[in-house]
């Protein structure tokens, strides 16, 4: 079968300006072939299981370099692939979104093309130029100072940039940074007012965006002094500023929970003008839960308790492996922690009588086990027997892999009523909180590990290498084994903001070198993205 190649604009460098049908074809593609410009964020939000390819290394200049994009594109569309090839911009202004078109269609390669918002206009209306004013403006002269081919371009055009100036208009120079003193020299020799106003559009919507103005004769002199690199736009004759903030613009937020976690703060980050990279720095991994453990819950277990999704997960897995359905639950009662861990349960058709607010296990110890005190917290001790507990027993004698039990002979009990039969199912290593409050009660309580977290196996090397060579802002943590994981790969957090999702996770961060820590209010979300917005403000 024979594929097809999509031509995808792919907008500016924090992934703005793919137009939504470009973002679907995107996801949705087979092979993703991109430029160096690319959005590192938009990169990153492309599920890992694609083939991507880097075409935009330096070695692979001019002629020599095209020609081995064509071939790439030639080889995956015959072998069948969907591919989505992303230039940066709109690939029919100063690129080579043409050529390739032109190279498919000589081949007979099913090809279409997809818009997306050049540099031209988009660097200028992310940060707050206005290009044409109502009344004074003669318009707006783009072009660009590198050839298709990677060699300088004749600057003849200058007449016509002054010109535009002259009427009130703006003259646009593209990739322009390595000519700047060519372009200073040429406008003043053409007669432009020395003090015309310029403006430096720096990477724009990406991280370290800035907008710097300069007059005309100052324009080499800016470029050094405050170390102004490509991509940049300069604008020359530009006044009109409008006045606005965008709470993480210029910012990098690396996210590193498992890929699909991140997407809803993902939008968010971007939304507000930062540039939210994915990077999972875990992967949750279901622990075998045994046979014994279904026929063992009529010893005892009423109740049985949820850390998160991934702990349903497993144990309805583990369920279904072993012919127990929903309806062997129709006697228990489910708790779990948060509302994403309740809507997992419910998939599962089972609606949970208690969800746990805060988001964390200490408030569902305190929602099972009422009237445990802080200091009952701190006083108690993790105990390691089994008895009192007729479920643990029976599973232990069987099958006691991964299993904790702790309890306490009824006569020790801090409280006269004899509290439920209680299982656990909860992460490999976490903490204790129920532990010691099942201890305080003197109640019937397993624990039992129903996934582990370990390092992400499928990294995208592309994104880890940009960002160890560019760096990044803030990092976002919702575990210690995700800040662990994290700082095994960069090693370097100096200068680099953690935002973390509890008081535990925090205290890892401090561990592996953390300095600027900021702790959510909240388990979820909207408390992440609240502590990120107070974070910046500091």
């Amino acid at each position: 079968m024979q594929g097809i190649v999509y031509l995808i604009g792919a907008g500016l460098l924090g992934g703005g300006g793919i137009s939504a049908r470009g973002l679907s074809l995107t996801l949705s593609a087979d092979v993703i072939v991109f430029d160096r410009l690319i959005s590192l964020s938009l990169i990153s939000r492309i599920p890992p299981d694609k083939i991507f390819i880097d075409v935009g290394k330096p070695s692979e200049g001019g002629a020599a370099r095209q020609a081995y994009i064509n071939r790439m594109l030639l080889r995956y569309a015959n072998d069948g692939k969907t591919v989505a090839r992303l230039k940066s911009g709109d690939p029919f202004i100063f690129g080579r979104g043409f050529e390739e078109a032109e190279f498919l269609k000589e081949n007979g390669v099913p090809f279409d093309l997809v818009e997306g918002v050049s540099s031209i206009t988009g660097a200028a209306s992310r940060l707050g130029l206005s290009l044409t004013k109502r009344g004074g403006s003669a318009g707006v002269f783009a072009t660009s100072t590198v050839r298709a081919d990677g060699e300088k371009a004749d600057i003849s055009v200058i007449n016509a940039a002054k010109a535009t100036v002259d009427a009130g208009g703006v003259a646009e120079f593209l990739m322009g940074v390595s000519r700047i003193l060519d372009i200073e020299t040429a406008l003043l020799a053409a007669g432009l007012d020395s003090h015309t106003p310029c403006v430096f559009l720096e990477r724009a919507g990406g991280y370290g965006e800035r907008a710097i103005t300069a007059p005309l004769f100052k324009l080499m002199e800016t470029v050094e002094t405050e170390g102004i690199t490509a991509p940049a736009v300069l604008a020359v004759g530009a006044t009109g500023f409008a006045e606005f903030s965008r709470s993480l613009a210029g910012r990098r937020v690396v996210l590193t929970r498992p890929f699909e976690k991140n997407l809803p703060l993902f939008e968010r980050v971007n939304a507000v003008g930062g540039e939210a990279v994915i990077f999972p720095a875990i992967e949750t991994v279901p622990l075998e839960i045994s046979r014994e453990l279904f026929a063992a819950m009529s010893g005892g277990v009423m109740r049985i308790a949820f850390s998160s999704a991934a702990a349903v997960k497993s144990f309805v897995a583990a369920a279904y492996k072993n012919g127990v359905d929903a309806r062997a639950f129709s006697q228990i009662s489910f708790a779990v922690i948060g509302e994403k861990t309740a809507a997992a349960l419910k998939k599962f058709g089972i609606i949970a009588d208690i969800t746990a607010k805060p988001e964390n296990s200490a408030a569902l110890a305190r929602m099972l086990f009422p009237n445990v005190t802080d200091s009952d917290f701190a006083k108690a001790k993790y105990g390691k027997g089994l008895k009192n507990s007729s479920v643990a027993a029976s599973v232990r004698a069987k099958d006691g892999e991964g299993i904790k039990s702790s309890s306490i002979p009824d006569k020790k009990a801090t409280r006269a009523e004899k509290l439920p039969g209680t299982l656990y199912l909860r992460a490999k290593d976490a903490s204790d909180e129920l532990s010691r409050a099942a201890s305080v009660r003197g109640a019937d309580f397993i624990e039992i590990a129903a996934y582990e977290t370990l390092p992400c196996a499928k990294r995208n090397k592309f994104v880890e290498e940009k960002l160890k060579e560019g760096g990044f802002s803030t990092a976002v943590f919702c575990s210690p084994s995700a800040v662990r994981h994290f700082t095994e790969i960069f090693s370097q957090p100096s200068g680099v903001s953690a935002v973390c999702i509890g008081e535990i996770t925090a205290q890892a961060a401090a561990v592996h070198g953390f300095k600027k820590i900021c702790v959510s209010a909240e388990a979820n979300d909207e408390g992440l993205f609240a502590a990120l917005l107070n974070e910046c403000r500091k």
